[in-house]
């Protein structure tokens, strides 16, 4: 039994692996909270686009 607690206390592989996936989770976020802001600034440029060329037509 000392043996078996002993190994738990001293496995690292889950935890590592872990705390990769929550660096990924993080960085997938960034990406997207990046990825929405670029987009919605680039609709109101078009946008602004559409609508000086409809008022000079």
């Amino acid at each position: 039994m000392r043996r078996i607690i002993h190994r738990f206390c001293g496995e690292s592989r889950g935890a590592t692996a872990i705390e990769y996936a929550m660096i990924v989770a993080m960085i997938a976020l960034a990406a997207s909270v990046a990825i929405q802001a670029f987009a919605d600034g680039t609709v109101g440029m078009w946008e602004f686009v559409r609508n000086e060329a409809l008022t000079k037509l």
